[in-house]
């Protein structure tokens, strides 16, 4: 085997280890090189993204994407591994990005792998900073002719810019713009429920209420099975009609959330549209679930002392991207 061709495999087999482990089950990584710790301190993080398309191929109107990311390090710190989930009116994106240093050569190496299933898996050139700015040099093959690509990621302490430009013309033209922003816990032992205890006698506003959904939203993301269940009361109601299965308090739903070591594999919820009715503290929200399979559903909640007392989802399984499951309905 081709020494490139083996490189791959490895990285591809460790990627594939990695994302079987829980989060919390995995020990520290520390970066094994300046080189490397540079990259952690810029990636490393969950970020909820949004892609932009220009008009042009294969997207003549434009189109978008929304999904998340998780960067970390692996390989005893010697890899970084930037993984994306994300769909729209772009279609489904599902992959990752193994970036590595190597000493000798003075540069970063790009693998990269999606849901393509032509060529799943390629070397992607090599990455150097210029200035603040980490950017990747490619070739992508278009009617068999070499099309020289580079993508530039630009930050800030809590945000990073990817821009994917090819060249046409002898210039460099942006095809795609990422934005991503990173997702930020709640600080320990302060969250919007207790706040409204104190100001509201326990009743959540149209706002804190939108806080507690997000709360849940990232807590599901970051596979923390603890701070999700700390959204629901102690003796929460949780189902999913017609399904005859119900689970009643908190401590089963930290167990079904995963528990002290969270989900064998990550998984991705974004709501859509929140509602919520102050006087009978009766909310609703559409969302997208993914979890080995991907669902579009709505559920009805019951809000008591804050947190959610009883959880009634609706859902059904589904590939298409939200912007395609709705279709013309959109508001």
């Amino acid at each position: 085997m081709p020494f490139r061709a083996l490189c791959i495999a490895i990285l591809i087999l460790l990627a594939s280890f990695l994302q079987e482990i829980p989060v919390s089950a995995q020990p520290a990584v520390k970066a094994a090189s300046p080189e490397m710790d540079r990259l952690e301190k810029a990636l490393v993080g969950d970020w909820d993204e949004v892609e932009t398309m220009e008009p042009g191929e294969p997207w003549p109107q434009g189109a978008s994407r929304k999904g998340f990311v998780k960067a970390r390090l692996a390989s005893g710190g010697y890899t970084l591994v930037y993984e994306v989930h994300s769909g729209g009116s772009a279609g489904k994106l599902d992959g990752f990005h193994t970036i590595w240093w190597e000493q000798s050569a003075g540069i970063y190496h790009f693998l990269a792998c999606f849901n393509d299933a032509e060529t799943p898996c390629k070397m992607r050139g090599t990455a150097h900073w210029e200035g603040a700015a980490f950017v990747n040099d490619y070739e992508v093959v278009v009617d068999g002719k070499k099309i020289p690509c580079r993508d530039t990621f630009t930050f800030t302490p809590n945000s990073h810019k990817l821009v994917a430009a090819m060249e046409s013309g002898g210039i460099m033209k942006t095809v795609i713009t990422t934005d991503a922003h990173r997702v930020i816990a709640p600080k320990e032992g302060v969250n919007a429920q207790d706040m409204s205890l104190r100001t509201n006698g326990g009743k959540l506003s149209a706002k804190e209420f939108a806080i507690l959904m997000s709360n849940l939203e990232k807590a599901w993301n970051a596979n923390d099975a603890k701070l999700a269940a700390d959204c629901f009361t102690d003796d929460a109601i949780y189902s999913s009609p017609p399904s005859p299965q119900i689970r009643q308090g908190r401590a089963a739903l930290f167990a079904f959330f995963g528990g002290p070591g969270g989900r064998p594999r990550p998984m991705r919820m974004q709501w859509h549209n929140l509602v919520f009715d102050e006087a009978n503290q009766l909310g609703a929200g559409e969302y997208t679930f993914s979890y080995d399979i991907q669902t579009h559903g709505m559920v009805i909640v019951k809000i008591r002392n804050g947190r959610i007392a009883n959880w009634r989802e609706y859902e059904v399984e589904s590939p298409a991207s939200w912007e395609e499951a709705i279709g013309p309905n959109k508001f």
